[in-house]
């Protein structure tokens, strides 16, 4: 089983999860239509897919080396070095464009954005930021604070379901169980995503009125976004995956070809035609269907990802790095259009090829016991 399950193609897939989120981003703030291919990406969230990754390889990687120091070390080496890289150039970025100073930020202030964003308070953006740029400088980092919550929940997951789950069969009850009671979180906090939510939500919830796709406007609501309360349940579907590879294997190993059209029509037609919940907020449903399919891509030629990226891992380096290049875009005043988008991602490859090559590969020779694929 080792062998079959470390031989993937995960990373091509958070690689894909990566770019969807930042041309989306791109095609929103700089203004761009890509017609077919803009409609499928919206049908691939990005953030979903790296949820269930997470719970499929944390958790496996838990199960490889339940100390805590080592887990931990080998979590932190993964996220903070190019986190706080990143930061630092990030807040330099918009000091050496003249916004900082003509704003008037001072020592203090700076201080403790900085230690917001490389500490666990990756959600908190400071008033004074809102007029550079999109208002945020980095907003795609609040799933980081959400990430590193999924890590502390793991060994508190197995330590707590490990006292009266002694079977694989308890354990698949007790995640089972566990998915539900987050995914209702997820709907109380969201709302019910989707066209139809107001309709839906005046049955199930009795008469919360929804706010965009659904998610709701209040602060608590919003608070409550950035905790991994309503993000749990996608985290412990991969974590289920993970538990049950042999038996999952069987059925989706090999079969990308025929899930990926299977699950872009359900999602088109989910979307599109019903009115269902998408990206973040993506319907229930259609999300197993994506993780399903996500997995199936993972095992299907499973040496491609090797042959193709050689091990080099760029993605979390183009998730953290496209919204600072995006917002420097859009405070040079650059124009929108496809030709911007293009220099925006190829300048945010630049940025995650130099951080992977410079800080997050040489982090990661620092692992103790790392989660090593065969070579």
């Amino acid at each position: 089983m080792n062998d079959r399950f470390r031989l993937n193609n995960f990373d091509l897939i958070r690689l894909f999860a990566a770019f969807q989120v930042a041309i989306q981003h791109g095609v929103g703030h700089l203004q761009v239509g890509l017609g077919l291919i803009g409609t499928i990406l919206s049908l691939t969230p990005g953030v979903p897919i790296f949820f269930f990754v997470s719970g499929l390889l944390i958790s496996r990687s838990y199960e490889s080396n339940s100390l805590i120091s080592e887990y931990s070390l080998n979590r932190a080496l993964r996220i903070y070095p190019a986190l706080i890289i990143c930061t630092i150039l990030a807040i330099s970025s918009a000091f050496v464009v003249g916004y900082l100073p003509v704003a008037g930020v001072g020592l203090c202030k700076l201080a403790f954005w900085f230690t917001s964003q490389v500490t666990v308070l990756q959600f908190y953006n400071p008033e004074y930021m809102r007029r550079f740029g999109t208002g945020v400088l980095n907003g795609s980092l609040w799933t980081v604070c959400v990430e590193l919550q999924f890590y502390i929940l793991v060994p508190l997951l197995y330590r707590l379901t490990s006292r009266f789950a002694r079977t694989r069969v308890q354990w698949n009850f007790a995640l089972l169980a566990a998915i539900l009671l987050f995914l209702i979180a997820n709907i109380l906090i969201h709302g019910v995503p989707g066209r139809y939510s107001m309709w839906l939500e005046t049955k199930l919830l009795g008469g919360a009125t929804a706010v965009g796709y659904g998610a709701r406007s209040d602060l608590a609501s919003k608070m409550l976004s950035v905790t991994f309360i309503p993000w749990f349940y996608m985290f412990l579907v991969g974590v289920i995956a993970q538990r049950n590879f042999d038996v999952i294997s069987k059925i989706l190993s090999g079969r990308a070809a025929l899930l990926i059209p299977t699950y872009l029509g359900a999602a088109y037609l989910g979307v599109e035609i019903c009115g269902l919940g998408s990206g973040n907020y993506i319907n229930s449903v259609l999300y197993l269907l994506l993780a399903a399919t996500v997995f199936s891509c993972a095992y299907s030629a499973p040496w491609l990802s090797e042959r193709l990226l050689h091990r080099n891992d760029i993605s979390y380096g183009v998730y953290i790095y496209h919204m600072p290049v995006i917002n420097l875009f859009l405070w040079r005043g650059v124009s929108a259009g496809p030709k911007r988008l293009v220099w925006a991602l190829m300048a945010t490859i630049v940025a995650a090829t130099l951080s992977w090559t410079l800080v997050e590969r040489p982090a990661m020779k620092l692992k103790r016991h790392p989660f090593k694929r065969p070579s």
